[in-house]
């Protein structure tokens, strides 16, 4: 990205709690505009980089520089930034319109602009006409909507979300993904979200930065990293995966071919690894097609089915081939068939649908 872009830049920020190391020299760039999500587990470092970056923690090294001016030190207030907290942490007192002008009453701005701007962020989250309710006569989406107007309402150059559909059931959720990029795209707002649910990540961000013990393991687009994962730990923690080991036996450009341990020949294509050298392969469920037994062709093995799971839109199903377990996942409609447990079937995959994870190539191609 262009320097002129760069909104936010962290450069090797670390902090330390005592002797636990919770965000780890992590480096990266936001570009103006840009939706990004810091994904990873409880105790990552994700919430702490977002606390660093707003202005409540203060990194132990490292530089953090907001529109080119170093940030360390400065004070939440001085950033510029809106937050939008896990909790929404409404006024309960206050009323939907003072709730959202709060920020702008701290920052003494005139009563006439400062209702215009209320009335503009109301609109902006489509709330207009609910300004005189109180958060408990709100839904759960509708006070997540006031704690958004609140910090937008102030114009920031950087909102900062953390976890903040954590508080709504799936559903809500699944909706207000979509509606809450619409409302950041409309603003213009360069957004940071926190989150360890891995769909909302995928859904809403245009780069996901993936953490693991303080340090960052991956960042790119959602497609790139889902489908070009740097290591194990990413391809387990962005959906599901199944993981296999395998000795490269013959090279023919990108093309190679591989043996399991249990003796199978696989091919694959665009793995960057040595004949003779042993790597781990990733296939993702999805891309496995299950059929009958007696079927042949390239990547296609015998199995028998362990489990099978109907998940609304998809069949789920555990196979077991030649000792090992593949989670397959199949369309739940257009005429698939539904095997049952204790089904002979082939599980097949097209070679390119293999991919190679933690190899050096495969980090070089992960944006990191």
């Amino acid at each position: 990205m262009a320097e002129a872009d760069v909104v936010l830049e962290l450069d090797r920020v670390t902090k330390r709690f005592g002797e636990v190391v919770a965000v780890d020299a992590a480096s990266f760039k936001v570009a103006r505009g840009e939706f990004v999500t810091l994904l990873g587990p409880s105790g990552c470092g994700k919430t702490s980089t977002l606390r660093i970056i707003a202005g409540f923690l203060t990194p132990d090294a490292g530089v953090l520089s907001l529109r080119g001016r170093v940030v360390n030190d400065v004070p939440p207030y001085e950033r510029d930034i809106g937050v939008v907290f896990q909790s929404y942490a409404l006024f309960p007192h206050m009323t939907v319109a003072q709730n959202v002008g709060f920020g702008l009453r701290m920052r003494r701005a005139a009563k006439d602009e400062a209702a215009r701007q209320v009335r503009e962020a109301l609109a902006l989250v489509q709330l207009t006409g609910l300004e005189d309710r109180f958060p408990n006569q709100l839904s759960g989406g509708q006070q997540q909507r006031v704690a958004i107007a609140r910090a937008l309402a102030i114009a920031p150059s950087i909102l900062l979300m953390d976890e903040p559909m954590s508080n709504l059931d799936a559903l809500l959720r699944a909706e207000m993904q979509l509606e809450l990029r619409q409302i950041v795209e409309r603003a213009g707002v360069t957004t940071i979200n926190v989150t360890h649910n891995q769909e909302e990540a995928m859904a809403m961000s245009d780069r996901v930065i993936v953490m693991s013990r303080g340090r960052i393991e991956q960042m790119g687009a959602p497609i790139e990293v889902y489908h070009r994962p740097r290591n194990e730990f990413v391809a387990n923690f962005l959906g599901r995966s199944n993981l296999m080991s395998c000795r490269i036996a013959a090279r023919d450009g990108q093309r190679a071919s591989a043996t399991t341990a249990a003796g199978q020949s696989l091919s694959l294509v665009g793995i960057d690894a040595a004949v003779g050298e042993t790597v781990t392969i990733q296939v993702r469920p999805e891309t496995i097609e299950l059929t009958g037994p007696g079927g042949d062709g390239t990547n296609a093995f015998a199995g028998r089915v362990l489990q099978r799971a109907f998940m609304g839109a998809s069949f789920e199903y555990i196979v077991d081939v030649a000792g090992q377990r593949f989670l397959v996942r199949v369309p739940g409609a257009g005429g698939n068939p539904a095997f049952a447990a204790g089904d002979a079937v082939t599980v097949r995959w097209r070679p390119e649908h293999a991919v190679g994870v933690g190899s050096p190539a495969a980090a070089d191609r992960s944006g990191q």
